[in-house]
């Protein structure tokens, strides 16, 4: 489960009858009382006991010792802002607690971020219609910026990855499940399909190595030309590392990290590979092992 550090304690979602975010003291592993949801769960917070809550997403508040909390109960995507202290941050609408889309999401089908601008990026998942991503300002109110973006079987459709990046634009890993097919989606700074990558904003594609790749994880950048959009994944034997075309032409950084391509943007990169045998992808354990004998 995801896991950040505020005020120099460390928080890690998890699952107990109910979602649970716990605190802990990064020198010692102890938990740390003082992030205590004023005095109820001293160390926890308890965003809802019933048992439907999802695992939250967490995220840092740009700049801010508030820590953002999004999470799904009864279909619908909801989010919490709290104080270092573990109590909910009443400045926030709807008295800390705000529910910004309604409908039938999958479980766990939620991730969130903020953009270089602070603005807050909620993705999740519509079983009917598939992803949905809102864009809201950083006091939580909203930006009226909603995209609908349409794919085939969204019933299977699971999301992975979310992030935002240094020039304002937007990623989104998914995975079609009943194809084992690769999804990247990519927003631009404003906030639109943008039309220059892949078909309108989408990347589908399979990634046969021989045989499909069937999981992948999650989104990482590369910092030296061709700037690629990186993405773990596996074939259930062994782990893998695809390379996707990104269009940029200098390094692009992800927010919230501490950390001109070749080709159509949208596409797999074929300069990733395993001595001219692939196309677009490297078997981490085959360069391991060649690399070690």
């Amino acid at each position: 489960f995801p896991s950040h550090d505020i005020s120099g304690c460390i928080l890690v979602s998890g699952y107990n009858s109910g979602s649970v975010i716990a605190a802990y003291n990064p020198n010692t592993g102890a938990v740390d009382t003082s992030f205590n949801q004023g005095g109820l769960h001293p160390g926890y917070y308890y965003l809802n006991p019933d048992p439907s809550t999802v695992v939250p997403a967490l995220s840092i508040v740009n700049g801010s010792d508030r820590v953002l909390v999004g999470y799904q109960i009864a279909g619908n995507l909801c989010v919490q802002r709290l104080l270092e202290n573990g109590q909910l941050d009443t400045s926030f609408p709807g008295e800390g607690t705000t529910t910004w889309i309604t409908g039938v999401f999958d479980q766990s089908q939620m991730r969130m971020q903020q953009d270089v601008d602070g603005n807050i990026v909620v993705v999740g998942n519509n079983q009917t219609t598939g992803l949905i991503a809102s864009r809201y300002n950083p006091d939580g109110t909203d930006d009226v910026v909603n995209v609908a973006i349409n794919l085939s079987n969204s019933a299977t459709l699971q999301m992975k990855d979310l992030v935002c990046l240094s020039d304002g634009s937007t990623l989104i890993l998914g995975q079609n499940l009943q194809d084992n097919i690769l999804i990247l989606v990519c927003l631009d700074s404003d906030f639109q399909l943008d039309s220059n990558f892949g078909i309108n904003g989408v990347m589908q594609t399979t990634v046969t190595t021989p045989v499909n790749l069937t999981s992948f994880y999650s989104l990482a950048l590369s910092s030296v030309a061709p700037y690629d959009i990186l993405v773990s994944a596996s074939d259930s034997i062994n782990p893998y590392l695809v390379g996707v075309v990104s269009g940029f032409s200098s390094p692009v950084s992800i927010v919230n990290q501490s950390t001109n391509s070749w080709g159509q943007p949208g596409t797999l990169d074929t300069t990733y590979n395993y001595y001219g045998q692939n196309q677009g992808y490297l078997n981490l354990t085959s360069e391991l092992t060649s690399k070690i004998s």
